[in-house]
């Protein structure tokens, strides 16, 4: 049963960085300026969704 415990927090606090991760990138996207630093957020956005996608149970 520790085992499973340590499985959810390990993911709760995965997701909880990539949440924050994404609103970050998301702000940089919607207020950046300069195109080339608006398409590294824009990939670094999809990676993180992606990763959270990834994370939800089947």
């Amino acid at each position: 049963m520790g085992n499973i415990s340590v499985a959810i927090v390990n993911i709760s606090a995965h997701q909880r960085i990539l949440s924050q991760k994404t609103a970050l990138f998301a702000l940089k996207l919607v207020t950046n300026q300069n195109q080339k630093q608006r398409q590294e957020c824009q990939a670094i956005l999809q990676l993180s969704v992606d990763l959270l996608n990834d994370l939800k149970p089947n």
